[in-house]
């Protein structure tokens, strides 16, 4: 299996992670960390052409990296797991416009992100202890949509990665979610 991490805002793809590492036992993981800053058009650009690219049979990713995953899963018939997810990016970004790491981004850029979408074969996992996005609010908004799996306690890079693994692994299991 072949599977696509996405990293959130203002990351980057690194030489080991936990993340990673917890994912490897469901398949090979390729890491992309778009730059959300380059607006919507851009980071669904680069997404899609890795997905095509590495023939990707799975999407995960954290905080906007799981925005995205829901965005290419459903664009692309691809089941996604978003770990975190923002689901008002435009909300959630706008905070940041001017003081992320580059400064480059801007209101143009953050008013490119719609809201979660709530097609497509997916699971969302939250930590509760999120300090960035109201999880409460994402297991409310998303739950009629997809599974949510709640951890309690955490952060919003998502510390608990060696809990995901079997609710992946069950979840990939459903024929509806292959």
């Amino acid at each position: 299996m072949n599977i696509l991490y996405i990293h959130g805002f203002d990351s980057s793809v690194k030489a080991q992670s936990p993340k990673y590492d917890a994912l490897a036992e469901l398949g090979k993981v390729t890491a992309i960390a778009p730059d959300y800053a380059e607006g919507r058009a851009a980071a669904v650009e680069l997404a899609t052409r890795t997905v095509k690219e590495l023939d990707i049979d799975l999407l995960v990713g954290t905080s906007m990296g799981g925005w995205l995953a829901a965005q290419i899963g459903e664009q692309e018939g691809l089941p996604f797991v978003a770990l975190n997810p923002s689901i008002e990016p435009h909300l959630t970004l706008d905070k940041y416009v001017g003081k992320d790491l580059q400064g480059k981004l801007s209101h143009e850029a953050v008013s490119s992100y719609g809201p979660f979408p709530v097609k497509g074969r997916g699971m969302v996992i939250v930590e509760l202890g999120d300090e960035v996005i109201d999880s409460r609010r994402t297991v409310e908004t998303l739950s009629p949509h997809f599974p949510v799996i709640q951890f309690s306690g955490g952060a919003h890079q998502f510390e608990k990665v060696d809990e995901i693994v079997a609710p992946i692994r069950e979840f990939l299991s459903k024929k509806s979610a292959i």
